[in-house]
């Protein structure tokens, strides 16, 4: 599963990723996954050098970093916002964002209201079918 994503949202997606193993049950701390990319933001090194470290440290050290996962950890509407967008391929992002999208890219992404059309819709259509 896939969603876009406004840049705004980036860092919340990345904690919800690098937190998969706490939900999983797997560790107590997402930093002690020893496959997760936690690790190398709390410690600052990326042995793999997979990482871009640099543009990462622009906005986080890793304290501030830890400190966000552990507040993340504990907003569970955050994480069902992002894991509803993910399963239904919809915009991660803010509806003014999407609006501005939708004009640019001249196609819908906000969803449609659910159901059936109203009334007045249905009885326009059967005028003159009497």
């Amino acid at each position: 599963f896939s969603c876009p994503v406004e840049e705004d949202r980036v860092w919340s997606v990345l904690g919800y990723i690098e937190l998969n193993p706490i939900r999983a049950q797997m560790v107590e701390n997402a930093w002690d996954w020893e496959w997760s990319s936690a690790r190398a933001h709390i410690t600052g090194e990326d042995p793999t050098g997979l990482l871009d470290m640099d543009f990462w440290r622009e906005h986080f050290d890793g304290a501030a970093w830890r400190e966000y996962l552990e507040k993340m950890a504990k907003e569970k509407s955050l994480a069902d916002r992002i894991r509803k967008a993910t399963a239904r391929g919809r915009f991660f992002g803010s509806d003014e964002t999407a609006r501005q999208l939708e004009v640019q890219l001249g196609r819908e992404i906000l969803p449609k209201k659910r159901g059936r059309k109203s009334n007045s819709n249905a009885q326009s259509t059967n005028l003159g079918k009497e």
